[in-house]
Formats: structure tokens, sequence, C-alpha cells
């Protein structure tokens, strides 16, 4: 998209990480591993051809003179760090201007960018994206996924009433479906096996 700032949100184990790292892999771009450091001077990135310990890891593409960057678990970021890559992002007139910006994290960083964003400039070219939690029937669709990619072939060993437990009790969220679901199965397993 166009806009400066692109905001992903959702609850931790929704699947932000997982959506960033699948784009990386699959895009025809060429994108590299630096860190953002804002220090005291103003000077913004390290390269990833310096490692440097300190700063927080990003993605950059480097199209022109004014890189596109993506961070993931960008709630974690220090308010230095995320402040730097907002006024980078949003201000006219930004010493070393970021393209475009793509925050991966949860939703109390929206308050933050939101925040901080106000403070810097008038201009809003923000766009949120939140990513909801699965319905039961995505549940089970994404359980049978799952199950496939696993190598297993045989009748899905979720039923309806497993499925609606594991749903409910994970809120939809795909981290802790996984959970659930391989709890689920041990404990299936183990009663089995108990009654043998």
């Amino acid at each position: 998209g166009g806009d400066l700032l692109v905001l992903i949100i959702g609850e931790a184990g929704c699947g932000k990480t997982t959506m960033l790292n699948r784009y990386l892999a699959s895009s025809k771009s060429e994108w590299t591993s630096a860190r953002i450091h804002a220090d005291p001077k103003g000077v913004g990135t390290g390269s990833s051809e310096q490692p440097s310990p300190k700063g927080y890891p990003v993605y950059v593409l480097q199209r022109s003179a004014h890189p596109i960057v993506m961070v993931d678990d960008a709630h974690q970021l220090p308010k230095k760090e995320l402040e730097f890559l907002i006024q980078e992002a949003l201000v006219p007139g930004s010493q070393h201007k970021i393209k475009q910006l793509v925050l991966f994290g949860e939703s109390d960083l929206h308050t933050a960018v939101t925040s901080l964003a106000a403070s810097l400039s008038t201009q809003r070219a923000i766009d949120k994206i939140y990513l909801p939690g699965l319905t039961e029937r995505q549940t089970a669709d994404f359980l049978r996924h799952r199950l496939k990619i696993a190598g297993y072939r045989g009748d899905s060993p979720f039923g309806a009433d497993a499925i609606k437990a594991i749903h409910q009790k994970a809120g939809g969220v795909p981290g802790p479906i996984i959970d659930r679901a391989r709890q689920w199965l041990i404990d299936q397993y183990s009663n089995q096996q108990e009654g043998q």
C-alpha cells in the first residue's frame, strides 16, 4: 500500500511473525537484516555487515535513497528507537527519510505509535491492520491444515466438540490453538493407553 506507516496488530500467537517470515521467504525483493539504534547524537541505523550488540533488529528494503523498513515485535522497541523510526517515516524534512514503515506488534503498539505520531507530525498516514482470532470453522480448517503439513493422512482426530472446546479455550488465536490441540491429543492418547 501507499501509506507511510502500516501497523499489523494482533495478540501474541496470532501469526504476525509467521506472516512476516512467509512474506520475507516469498518476496522477490532482497530484504536485509539490520539493527536500528537511536543514540543521543541522532545516528540511526547500524548495517548488518558491521553487527552491533546494541540496537533492535529490523528488515530493510533499499530500493532507493528512501528505504522500506519492517519491524517484528515492535511493541518491544525502546521508546527512543520507536520515536526515531516514526519521525523518519512521518516528519517532512527528516534527514534519512524512510519511504514506508511496517510495524508488527501487539495492541499496545497502536496507542504508543498514535501518541508519538501526534506529537511529531500533523500528517496522518497510518494504516492499522488488526489480525482477528479465527472463527470456530476456521479453527477446524486450521487444525486440518496443521495435521496435513505434519504428514497425517487419516480422518481428523478432532470431533466437533473437541474443536469447539479448543477454539473457546484458545480464543481463536492460532498459537494457543496449536497448544490446546497438542494437549488434547496427549490427553486422548494417554487415556487410550491407560484403558489397554
